[in-house]
């Protein structure tokens, strides 16, 4: 994932290690940035793919970049992207599984 100044085209910074086939959009929470993946097409549970699910602080950065506040654990969002609704932040499975995390924290409810 990258991120553009909008402005000018300069690459402002850049996080490696989301793996997997990243259908969903990202959704911006405030100054946080949630990250819905799918798991790689022949990926095991667990993999890099569920790690992918993740929450990045857009506004503290840590050698250039973006701050890491979780990642999600047996969680994919394989074509929808998460949906935050008060404290609460929802993914869903390409088997129709939903999961609820707490926003601020990643701990599933």
């Amino acid at each position: 994932m990258m991120a553009y100044d909008a402005t000018t085209g300069t690459q402002l910074w850049d996080v490696a290690g989301l793996d997997g086939n990243s259908v969903p959009s990202p959704t911006v929470h405030g100054s946080m940035l949630l990250v819905g993946a799918r798991l790689p097409e022949f990926a095991e549970e667990g993999s890099a793919g569920t790690q992918s699910n993740c929450c990045i602080n857009l506004s503290k950065m840590v050698e250039g970049k973006p701050e890491f506040l979780w990642r999600a654990e047996k969680v994919t969002s394989d074509y929808a992207s998460p949906v935050v609704c008060g404290d609460c932040d929802y993914y869903i499975s390409k088997a129709c599984i939903l999961y609820c995390l707490d926003v601020n924290s990643g701990k599933a409810h």
